[in-house]
């Protein structure tokens, strides 16, 4: 949904995508498990960032291994196709003792 007198050129794109990455982890990190559309309800207040933005920034955590993304079926996702219906979850790091 575009909001009346309201665009975004590439740039503020790019910005709002790379905001997005520094403050979803932190969101993400505080729920066990979160679907993406609460995820977004949660912090949409915050920002004037799309869903679009928010499922870019979600495909690059996801890219970069800071988060886990489920689908529907709850088994991981490995496409770039997010969905507001997706679970995602921080990705734990294994401990080797």
């Amino acid at each position: 949904m575009q909001l009346p007198g309201m665009s975004f050129n590439d740039s503020a794109k790019h910005e709002h995508i790379i905001g997005l990455m520094d403050d979803l982890p932190n969101l993400i990190w505080g729920h066990d498990t979160v679907s993406v559309n609460k995820l977004i309800e949660m912090s949409c207040n915050n920002t004037a960032s799309t869903r679009e933005m928010y499922l870019s920034s979600l495909s690059e955590l996801r890219n970069n291994n800071q988060i886990l993304v489920r689908g529907k079926s709850f088994g991981i996702k490995r496409s770039n196709n997010i969905d507001v219906n997706d679970i995602v979850m921080p990705k734990k790091q294994l401990m080797l003792i």
